[in-house]
């Protein structure tokens, strides 16, 4: 019996871009930003609850993609939505951490208008740098 993949059936990917960031903190926090506006409404969200979470890495890509992957994890193990979140990087040791600071609410579908449920970031086309002009350039594909 024969078969066949249908094309354009299903959209399982959606990708961020972000360019002409001053810094791989501003960089880092636009992404944050594209990806917690995808997730829901953010005018919805109160914002009721006060998150901090710090993450190191040993580079720029390792550290945005944990911190993507953080707020994939608070949303499916504790339910949280962020209504904001913002990252204050640091320097140190060869390392680089992120401190992230934001306010959240636990996820009600009576009240909050909610968006795609990311399942994952991707290493597939992800690409975190700093171009010759000073400007920082991040592309990176969420599972959806």
């Amino acid at each position: 019996m024969p078969y066949r993949y249908p094309e354009d059936t299903a959209i399982a990917d959606v990708a961020i871009e972000v360019y002409d960031a001053e810094s791989f903190e501003q960089a880092l926090n636009e992404t944050i930003e594209a990806m917690i506006k995808l997730m829901a409404k953010i005018e919805t969200i109160e914002g009721k609850i006060e998150k901090k979470i710090e993450l190191e890495a040993e580079n720029e890509e390792r550290l945005l993609l944990d911190c993507l992957e953080e707020i994939i994890f608070l949303k499916d193990a504790e339910g949280l939505i962020f209504k904001e979140l913002r990252a204050k990087v640091k320097y140190f040791d060869g390392k680089i951490k992120a401190f992230l600071r934001g306010k959240a609410d636990i996820t009600d579908i009576n009240k909050h208008e909610i968006g795609m449920d990311i399942k994952a970031v991707t290493w597939h086309l992800l690409k975190v740098e700093k171009k010759e002009n000073g400007k920082w350039y991040v592309f990176v594909i969420l599972d959806v």
